[in-house]
């Protein structure tokens, strides 16, 4: 059999058939010695409790009940166990539809209410312990605590409340550190008990530029209760004590009054002052002053403003929340105050004219004043560690005074800048200080520095541990140091401080490059490696690239040249950079192309090296008209457009753009042959065997006044005429068929020759039917078998005429029309013949 167990809430587990409704009272009430609950007449209702006790004991509580309207249950203590109603857990009997069931555990809700007898005191904000006596102070034995509304903290019992001793109706609570007042504590079944933290006195504050410090009684704060500033939170504090706290704000305008509220304090009003924090240096008698500070302005637009130097009103105020601008006149050293609606800053010292210095530094040997004041106040002096500076050769601004200071001085060295009202002073320490005076050679083993700011009584410099090799008191020292090729840094000492300098080698010199035969540049020159850490890494920067060299010493170095190399500053960088020089890289003509150039012209193009782009590094003369410039078309070619007549080739020369001669290959003096196309025959008509005239279609037919010569197969075409660029007339011999039985199925070269330039084409073939023509692919000539197949259509057309007139004459006249309408339509197609391969270039559609 399945046995079905419900666990229901508060610890009910009892069989589903059994479960009762938890009981929903019309109202409940506990005084000290009773319990009331108040039913629907038809609800469940509670009957008994029973409390257990913790030493297993069961207490029961046993409700009176009495109908009328309503079922009233009451409980009444008649005895003296008041002080024993409380247990581990309370069962509740309850009645429901006739049935009672004591299996549930009482609902929290339905707990009775604490009655407290005792006064609860104001708790202090660091906590307290408060003996409570009444009834009903703990019903259960846990949790141990009570609960704080609005706050995770909890109010403790002291003593073990599991214990059959405990005693609830006199109790010692625990309650912790807090703030504020209107507090409760949170009760099981939803009441609340009041109670208030010792309420916080403020008694004054204090306003800095960015915070405020609150001082009094019980300053507090918690989770509940954050400070209030104008009734917004402020979360962020610093709580010193009880007696003091200190938050940020940020507040940009001044104000008379803005109220603050700590814990449970009366709310106190908090005046922010402006802030003046600086003002410009006043360099002149009458003027512009400017204001700088915090909170110059109210947000009231009608507060009122008012600047004094001691008695002397500064006018026409403007300004904002953080700057003022007034005109002030000539007065006294004295306090600057700033009053909005009658709220006063606290003064500061005014000075008319005075020099201020806000700021020195030292740049090496250079010190660098800066501040206010110095030019327009007139400094008539300057005193550095007691001595005067020559005044004329100082630069003084308004703004600066910046000065090299003498190598003697070491240690704290004082300032003293004088006007001839005021003297302002400032002071350096400078620190051990060297600089190279010549940089040292490739390989070279010895340094030569400046050092100040050191004593010289001491004699104790050294440069990376080692002796000076010369010099003496304050100026220049000699020191060995390893060989040096770059950069190398050295550290010297005085004894007690030191200084660390990069030393870094001459640049090496290059002297000239030049390119050999193989195509590798040769440079040489001095100090351009180290002889003591030989080595080919060197990097040369030339044309735009960065190549590695291939040979690398401290006279020479080579590198290959690649063809897109072109004339430009060199430099080598091994361990040191060289100097750079200007390395002419000439171009190079290797070969050219200047064929097949057209009856106008054409392009000469060349190939070489070191050709550099958008230059016009070529001129062509003896060579017809050449209106448009040579063009780089890259590092390696170059084209000429040449307007040149044809045919005969014409030898030209090339030159530099300087108009020296150029070689191309091997030919020394530049010249180059243009040469032109040969005639080339595309197409042409054909004849029988009786011959006749033919015309050939073609290019490259140039117009001469010397004879031309034109042969199909071996047969001479006579009288030849140029009719124009592409077309030439001539007149074919007759043949007899018997010596050329294969003629129709042939293809005979055209073969002419122009100013010696020959060009053969097998286009040409005989026509068994008299009328026939070869084709060449763009020749397209139908007039003659146009008209033939026009002819034979008409002949068609007649023929069909009279046949139909004869055979029908009663339909002549019906038929007529439709016989002259079919004349009228095209009675031909254009022939698409199957063309023999070996005839494929002849006018087969002719």
């Amino acid at each position: 059999m399945l046995k079905v167990v419900v666990k229901g809430v508060y610890g009910c587990v009892i069989l589903p058939i059994l479960c009762q409704t938890i009981p929903n009272p019309i109202k409940f009430s506990n005084t000290e010695t009773s319990i009331l609950f108040e039913w629907n007449l038809n609800d469940n209702y509670y009957t008994e409790w029973i409390i257990n006790r913790p030493n297993g004991d069961k207490l029961k509580l046993i409700f009176k009940c009495t109908s009328s309207s309503t079922l009233q249950c009451i409980y009444n203590n008649t005895d003296s166990t008041v002080n024993q109603l409380f247990g581990t857990s309370v069962n509740a009997c309850i009645n429901g539809s006739g049935n009672v069931n004591c299996d549930s555990q009482l609902n929290p809700i339905h707990y009775p209410t604490p009655i407290i007898k005792s006064i609860i005191p104001d708790i202090s904000i660091n906590g307290m312990q408060v003996i409570v006596s009444g009834s009903f102070l703990k019903f259960v034995t846990l949790p141990n605590y009570y609960e704080i509304n609005g706050s995770n903290n909890k109010i403790m019992f002291s003593g073990d409340t599991t214990l059959q001793e405990f005693n609830p109706t006199n109790v010692t609570l625990n309650f912790p550190n807090g703030c504020g007042g209107n507090k409760s504590i949170k009760l099981p079944n939803g009441n609340k008990i009041p109670f208030n933290y010792q309420k916080t006195i403020i008694s004054s504050s204090k306003v800095a530029e960015n915070t405020i410090e609150i001082n009094g009684n019980n300053i507090c704060q918690d989770e509940s209760t954050p400070i209030q500033f104008n009734g917004k939170p402020i979360v962020s504090t610093n709580l010193i004590n009880s007696e003091k706290v200190i938050f940020n704000i940020s507040q940009e305008y001044s104000s008379s009054g803005i109220p603050i509220i700590i814990g449970n304090s009366d709310p106190y009003s908090i005046v922010f002052p402006p802030i003046v924090t600086s003002y410009d240096p006043f360099c002149g008698l009458d003027g512009k002053l400017v204001i700088h500070g915090k909170r110059l302005k109210s947000e009231n637009p009608k507060s009122q403003i008012i600047v004094t130097v001691e008695n002397t009103n500064c006018v026409n105020v403007i300004g904002n929340t953080t700057f003022l601008t007034c005109e002030l006149s000539s007065g006294y050293d004295k306090d600057l105050i700033v009053k909005i609606d009658n709220i006063p800053s606290d003064p500061i010292m005014f000075y008319y004219g005075q020099p201020i210095i806000y700021n020195t530094t030292m740049d090496k040997t250079k010190v660098i004043i800066k501040g206010f004041c110095f030019y327009l106040t007139n400094v008539t002096a300057i005193k550095v560690g007691g001595n005067n500076l020559d005044i004329k050769s100082t630069p003084i601004s308004n703004s600066m005074i910046s000065f090299d200071l003498d190598a003697s001085f070491y240690g704290k060295t004082d300032i003293i800048i004088t006007n001839n009202k005021y003297s302002v002073s400032t002071s350096v320490t400078p620190s051990l200080y060297a600089k190279v005076i010549v940089n040292p050679n490739v390989d070279e083993k010895m340094v030569q520095l400046e050092i100040y700011y050191f004593d010289p009584t001491q004699n104790t410099l050294t440069c990376d541990g080692k002796q000076k090799l010369t010099g003496n008191g304050i100026g220049d020292y000699t020191f060995e140091i390893n060989p040096i090729c770059g950069t190398i840094n050295v550290t010297v000492s005085d004894g007690t401080n030191k200084f660390t300098l990069p030393v870094t080698s001459s640049p090496g010199k290059i002297n000239s490059c030049n390119l050999l035969e193989n195509g590798t540049t040769l440079c040489t020159g001095s100090f351009l490696a180290s002889t003591f850490t030989p080595t080919n890494n060197g990097i040369v920067h030339f044309s735009g690239k960065s190549v590695p060299t291939t040979f690398l010493n401290s006279t020479s170095f080579m590198f290959d040249t690649s063809d897109d190399m072109t004339t430009g500053d060199i430099n080598l960088d091994s361990c040191t950079l060289s100097t750079t020089i200007t390395y002419n890289l000439n171009p190079v003509i290797l070969s050219y192309e200047a064929s097949e150039f057209s009856k106008s012209g054409g392009i000469a193009s060349f190939t070489g090296k070191y050709f550099v782009l958008n230059s016009p590094h070529l001129k062509i003369t003896n060579c017809g008209n050449q209106s448009i410039p040579c063009s780089v078309i890259s590092h390696t070619t170059i084209d000429c457009p040449i307007s040149i007549n044809g045919p005969y080739d014409k030898k030209c020369t090339v030159i530099n753009d300087n108009n020296t001669a150029i070689s191309i290959g091997n030919q020394s003096d530049g010249s180059f042959i243009v040469s032109f196309s040969a005639p080339l025959p595309l197409a042409s008509t054909s004849v029988g065997l009786n011959g006749g005239s033919l015309i050939i279609y073609g290019e490259n037919f140039y117009k001469t006044n010397d004879p031309f010569l034109v042969s199909i197969g071996n047969i001479t075409c006579d009288n030849p005429i140029l009719i124009d660029d592409s077309n030439i007339q001539c007149t074919l011999t007759p043949i007899n068929s018997i010596d050329y039985p294969t003629i129709f199925d042939d293809l005979l070269p055209i073969n002419i020759t122009i100013a010696g330039k020959s060009g053969i084409s097998p286009i040409f073939s005989y026509s068994r039917n008299l009328i026939t023509s070869t084709v060449k692919d763009n020749f397209n000539s139908m007039f003659i078998i146009t008209a033939i197949v026009i002819l034979i259509g008409l002949i068609i057309a007649y023929l069909q005429f009279i046949y139909y007139y004869k055979k029908n004459r009663n339909d002549f006249i019906s038929n007529y029309k439709l016989i002259k309408k079919q004349c009228k339509k095209t009675q031909y197609t254009r022939p698409q013949l199957q063309i023999p391969e070996t005839r494929s270039q002849s006018f087969a559609n002719y």
